[in-house]
C-alpha cells in the first residue's frame, strides 16, 4: 500500500509529508513571480506559434479585419485557459492537504507536533483573540473609526495578515485545520493564481 502508518503523524505517503505540503504551499505564495514567469513564457511560446499560423492565413485572405478580430479572440481564450491551468497547478498542494486531512487528519496541530509545545487550550485562546482583533478591525473601519498609523502598518504585515485570517476563520469554524485551509486558499489565489495583481474590491459592479 502507498499509505502507511507513521506513529503520531496519521496516514501519509511518506514521513514528514504534511511538512512537505505546507512547505510547498509557502513556496507557491512567496515565489509567485517565478511561477507567473514560467506560465507567461509557456503562453508566449504557444501564442507565437498560433500567431504564425494566423499570419500565414492572412497572406492568403483579403479580409484582414475579420482575421485580426479572430486573432484577438483566440489570444483572449488562450490567456484565460492558461490562467485556469496556472490556478489548478498552484492549488494541487492544497487539494492534497484537503484530501489527506479529511481522511486521516495529518495536518491537525497534534499530528504536526505543535501541541507538544503549546497546549490546545492556549492555542485556541490565542487564535480566538487574534480572530476577534480581525473582526473588530473590520467593524471599526465599517463604522468610520480611524485606524492608528502603527496599527495599520502592523496588521498589514504579511505574517500578521495570515494570523488574522487564520484566527478569524478559526473563530468561525472552531476547527484549526479548516481555518488553515481557508487562509492558505486566500493567499494562493491572491499570489499564486493572481500573481499579486490586485483589485480594490472583490465585487466591482456592486
Amino acid at each position: 500500500m502507498m499509505e502507511k502508518r507513521i506513529s503520531n503523524y496519521g496516514y501519509v505517503p511518506f514521513k514528514y509529508f504534511q511538512y512537505f505540503i505546507i512547505g510547498i504551499i509557502f513556496i507557491i505564495i512567496s515565489k509567485y513571480e517565478s511561477i507567473s514567469q514560467f506560465f507567461d513564457s509557456l503562453y508566449n511560446k504557444v501564442n507565437n506559434n498560433g500567431s504564425k499560423d494566423i499570419e500565414n492565413e492572412n497572406n492568403n485572405n483579403n479580409n484582414n479585419n475579420n482575421n485580426n478580430n479572430n486573432n484577438n479572440n483566440n489570444n483572449n481564450n488562450k490567456s484565460e485557459i492558461f490562467n485556469y491551468l496556472k490556478t489548478i497547478f498552484v492549488l494541487i498542494p492544497l487539494m492534497l492537504f484537503i484530501y489527506y486531512d479529511l481522511r486521516y487528519s495529518p495536518f491537525s496541530f497534534k499530528n504536526l507536533g505543535i501541541t507538544k509545545y503549546i497546549s490546545n487550550n492556549t492555542t485556541n485562546y490565542l487564535l480566538r483573540i487574534i480572530g476577534a482583533l480581525g473582526i473588530i478591525q473590520v467593524l471599526a473601519q465599517d463604522i468610520g473609526v480611524k485606524t492608528g498609523i502603527f496599527q495599520r502598518n502592523f496588521v498589514q504585515l504579511p505574517l500578521m495578515q495570515f494570523l488574522l485570517y487564520f484566527g478569524t476563520a478559526f473563530a468561525i469554524t472552531d476547527n484549526r485545520s479548516e481555518a488553515l485551509v481557508g487562509s492558505f486558499l486566500y493567499f494562493i489565489l491572491k499570489y499564486g493564481a493572481s500573481s499579486n495583481k490586485t483589485s480594490r474590491v472583490c465585487f466591482e459592479e456592486v
